[in-house]
């Protein structure tokens, strides 16, 4: 539980540990999905689509998914009869998890694990199952507090979590230790290191505060209560909300009621703490009485008081039942009740929320996700998917984040990617044209620097925070928004004219290699203007042909056999010798040994790099430090960000 004193940084620091992340997503025959996939590159991810497109949907397969809820009937994909399918890819383990995947997979080191959900059964996908007897497992039996209600308004309920086997005690029967887990005893284990899910699908039961009748909201079982007034999802959004104050039965039956109103209220200054910094609009205070037979909350409204120089004046505030203020206030309070509970219950935890801010106005919702940001911020641990029809609910400064969810008559829901690429200049396609996203007003709404893909813009985006301290300027980018183009020519180029179109400065940063150089030289045919990262390097004694030939080598090589190890088991070898970097640069060189070495075809180890290459890059910068790069990296990487600085000014 959270100190009486509540700020934001103390979650950021508690859920500083890392635990595994959801990767790409791969969803089959489950409701109005026939089959769709799209990868969370990052903590926040947002699924935006019209009424009915098939975004909860999304987030219930994941749910159900992580959770290990039993499907029904209704989940099946109407035009189908094959049972649902769900298969994610998890990274970025902690050094917990490593080890248990390392000791119950038999491996040295885990990059990707792949689990595949069909109907009812799991299934490891990759790494491969060992085919030699393991360490034995114990099984447990569960106990009866091991099932806790999902913290959140929903008829489902969430499985708790599970002790770490690390914690389990040895097996003392010597009858025990000779008995060795089978292939569906080590998935089972595998289960149950798994985030869980906290999902937020509908806000039902919302906040309220007059005469709350206390053998409702702490029953006792030998005293049924005749005629209940409250639903559970009424009972469960209050419960929520007192334990952010850590609000007991004890506080609100005790016998002294001087007592029992210094304690309810001293509470309900801590959960007004909290509650005030993500809502924005106003104040909030709280103040709550209780008699032994009811329970009342109250907060004060000061919607009409005016601010003058010294700030409100909370002495003319209306105090007022939650139920009587605005229905948009009555879901916030509802929301944050379970989205913070959610967060003080577990770290463990993906988030899915669906219609978030939809009861907000537009300042609430753009509050409600810079809070989402905070709470993803690259030093946490936290995941968060969430639905919206609402533009104000995406930041389009990385649109890798934003996926679009179209509904195709007699195909079912798809998810688009690479939506940004199907546009014209004025215009852009469902479900965005609905609403009201625009490229002037939205996507290019200020200056921009455009390259090739959303690995080119993370090591960029992460080399700056590594370098920021050695010699390069505190905002190389000089506040242009980094755009990740999918691609030289279908779109990179594209999103030029259409910055130039908009009036939008811009700037695109290519390769160096043969289609980044042919990119460039069109780009500057078209009057854009257009570099390429080796000229901005200077001239430094290592050529660099793409952005990855700054990140450290040996580094690079660890994650790259990694990966290449899980995909191709046996039969790849390890490249940490890899030849002809210096006069290919360090992807052509990997694609030049996996097919004349490998003996692999040209489509297969195209694949490979763009299966893999965001995450080998993401693993090389999570785990490299400033010594990890060599002098001449050094060198003309502070080389780049000099010049880069300086070519985004002179854009000005």
């Amino acid at each position: 539980m959270l100190s009486t004193t509540y700020n934001t940084s103390y979650i950021l620091q508690a859920l500083a540990q890392r635990y595994m992340k959801i990767g790409r997503v791969k969803i089959s025959n489950f409701r109005s999905i026939s089959s769709t996939q799209f990868e969370i590159t990052g903590g926040k991810v947002a699924l935006v689509g019209g009424n009915e497109s098939g975004k909860s949907n999304v987030l219930l397969a994941i749910q159900k998914f992580l959770n290990q809820e039993k499907f029904i009937p209704e989940d099946k994909y109407q035009l189908s009869n094959n049972e649902p399918e769900v298969e994610i890819d998890f990274t970025n383990f902690s050094e917990i998890e490593t080890a248990e995947l390392c000791k119950l997979l038999q491996k040295n080191s885990i990059g990707i694990l792949t689990i595949k959900r069909s109907g009812e059964f799991y299934e490891i996908l990759s790494p491969s199952l060992p085919t030699e007897p393991v360490a034995p497992i114990k099984e447990e039996k569960p106990s009866p507090e091991e099932k806790s209600a999902d913290p959140v308004a929903t008829d489902s309920e969430k499985p708790s979590e599970e002790k770490p086997i690390s914690e389990e005690k040895p097996i003392e029967s010597p009858q025990a230790e000779s008995k060795f887990p089978s292939k569906e005893q080590i998935t089972k284990e595998i289960t149950k290191l798994l985030p869980r899910a906290i999902s937020i699908r509908t806000i039902q039961g919302l906040i309220r505060g007059k005469n709350i009748p206390v053998e409702e909201l702490f029953p006792d079982k030998a005293k049924p209560v005749p005629k209940p007034t409250l639903t559970n999802n009424e009972l469960k959004t209050i419960h929520n909300f007192l334990s952010l104050g850590g609000i007991t039965s004890d506080d609100i039956t005790d016998a002294d009621t001087g007592k029992s109103f210094h304690s309810l209220n001293q509470k309900a200054a801590i959960i007004a703490q909290k509650l005030s910094t993500s809502w924005k609009q106003e104040r909030v205070e709280i103040r709550m009485s209780a008699d032994g037979a009811n329970l009342v909350i109250e907060m004060k409204d000061c919607g009409n008081v005016s601010e003058g120089e010294e700030g409100l004046d909370s002495s003319k505030w209306i105090w007022t039942y939650p139920e009587d203020r605005s229905y948009g206030f009555q879901w916030f309070v509802t929301f944050y009740s379970s989205y913070l509970y959610g967060l003080e219950q577990s770290n463990n935890v993906i988030f899915l929320i669906d219609e978030a801010g939809g009861a907000l106005n537009k300042r609430a919702q753009q509050d409600l996700l810079d809070e989402f940001d905070k709470l993803t911020d690259e030093g946490t641990n936290n995941q968060i998917i969430y639905a919206t029809h609402s533009k104000y609910m995406v930041k389009w400064d990385f649109r890798n984040d934003v996926y679009a969810v179209i509904k195709n008559r007699g195909k079912g829901t798809d998810i688009s990617s690479k939506w940004w690429s199907k546009y014209k200049q004025d215009i852009l396609p469902p479900p965005l044209d609905e609403l009201d996203v625009s490229w002037s007003n939205d996507l290019l709404a200020q200056d921009n620097l455009i390259v090739e893909g959303p690995v080119d813009l993370e090591v960029l985006r992460r080399l700056k925070t590594i370098f920021q301290d050695n010699g390069i300027p505190e905002d190389p980018f000089t506040q242009f928004k980094l755009i990740p183009g999918m691609g030289v020519y279908d779109s990179m180029i594209e999103l030029g004219k259409a910055c130039k179109f908009h009036r939008k400065k811009s700037l695109l940063l290519f390769d160096s290699d043969p289609d980044g150089i042919r990119g460039r030289d069109e780009a500057i045919r078209d009057h854009l203007e257009a570099t390429d990262i080796n000229v901005l390097c200077g001239t430094p004694t290592q050529q660099i042909f793409t952005i990855e030939d700054l990140l450290p080598r040996k580094v690079f090589f660890k994650y790259c056999n990694e990966a290449g190890k899980e995909v191709f088991d046996e039969s790849w070898e390890d490249i940490g010798h890899l030849q002809q970097i210096d006069t290919l640069g360090l992807i052509d060189a990997l694609k030049k040994r996996m097919t004349d070495v490998f003996g692999l075809t040209q489509q297969q180890a195209g694949n490979f790099l763009r299966d893999r290459k965001y995450q080998i890059a993401m693993n090389v910068l999570k785990n490299c430090a400033l010594e990890n790069f060599s002098t001449e990296q050094v060198a003309a990487i502070k080389e780049f960000f000099n010049n880069l600085s300086i070519k985004l000014k002179s854009q000005r």
